[in-house]
């Protein structure tokens, strides 16, 4: 249910990302492709869970673990947009050359951090136990945490940057 509201949030920092780059500034375009394609991502796998869940009392063990082992390796393995969205957001905050840009330089470094705790998740398929497992320490812990914490950290900036936005667009040259 969150899906939406994940990619509208997405919308609004692209909107701020092509206000530091120009309007044909390419990262502003990758936030915004990348948040939608992570709202897809946590879209679709509770649904196939759900599916599985449906007629769970006449499927086969086999099917429902089949249904749940496919929404997790979906799920994760898909974590590359929120990889390009986390690099975008990065590169743009570091490029924003105002004398008071609308993002602290160090955001920038948590979205890059973000972006690089992804990458032990292509450890899931070959782990059924331990960290990298879907269910582990760093592959479900590590990368939720970080990925919440990165949307707690910029959205407060994200908010006084549009108001900051909106006063440029508004005041006279």
């Amino acid at each position: 249910m969150g899906a939406p509201f994940y990619f509208v949030w997405s919308a609004g920092l692209s909107k701020i990302i092509s206000r530091i780059e120009g309007p044909m500034g390419v990262l502003s375009t990758i936030e915004l492709l990348g948040g939608l394609l992570t709202a897809i991502v946590t879209l679709v796998p509770p649904t196939i869970w759900l599916t599985a869940a449906l007629r769970a009392g006449t499927r086969t063990d086999g099917a429902i673990q089949l249904f749940y082992d496919f929404g997790w390796i979906f799920f994760d393995l898909t974590f590359m947009c929120s990889v390009l969205q986390s690099i975008a957001l990065g590169l743009a905050i570091l490029r924003d050359r105002r004398p008071m840009p609308l993002f602290p330089r160090w955001v920038a470094w948590v979205a890059f951090l973000v972006a690089a705790t992804y990458f032990p998740l292509i450890f899931v398929p070959f782990f059924r136990d331990g960290p990298f497992a879907w269910h582990g320490l760093i592959s479900f812990w590590v990368v939720f945490v970080m990925f919440f914490v990165l949307i707690a950290l910029v959205t407060p900036y994200a908010l006084k940057a549009s108001r900051t936005v909106e006063t440029e667009m508004t005041t006279p040259a």
